[in-house]
């Protein structure tokens, strides 16, 4: 996973208020747009301020930032989840890592149950 990107604070807690979001996609087993990620966690009533200035233009961002925790934490990636509208494939970026149809099954299968959040899981960031 080499990569030049930096990451700020502010992509890591977006990255881990999305986290949730996927988590349910998981569990139910189904993919999100860029767009309805971002639309739904700014419906969230719970949404801070930074979350309600974001658009899916920079969900890939925040996306990496959660690749890295999720890593991290030892729990499947979930940003193959999040798909374009028009493809319904990963963006540019994750297809260049994963390819254009990553396997899902082990994100689909994972037990989510006991997972409460991010943070809770990679504690160290």
């Amino acid at each position: 996973m080499a990569n030049t990107r930096v990451l700020n604070s502010n992509d890591i807690d977006i990255a881990e208020f999305y986290f949730p979001i996927l988590v349910q996609c998981a569990k139910n087993r189904t993919k999100i747009t860029y767009g309805k990620l971002v639309e739904t966690a700014q419906r969230q009533p719970s949404a801070p301020a930074f979350v309600n200035g974001e658009t899916a233009v920079g969900t890939g961002r925040r996306l990496y930032a959660l690749r890295l925790l999720t890593v991290a934490a030892h729990l499947p990636d979930l940003s193959p989840l999040v798909v374009q509208q028009d493809t319904d494939h990963p963006g540019e970026g994750l297809i260049k890592v994963l390819g254009k149809n990553p396997d899902l099954d082990p994100i689909f299968d994972y037990d989510w149950s006991h997972v409460v959040s991010l943070s809770h899981q990679a504690k160290f960031f």
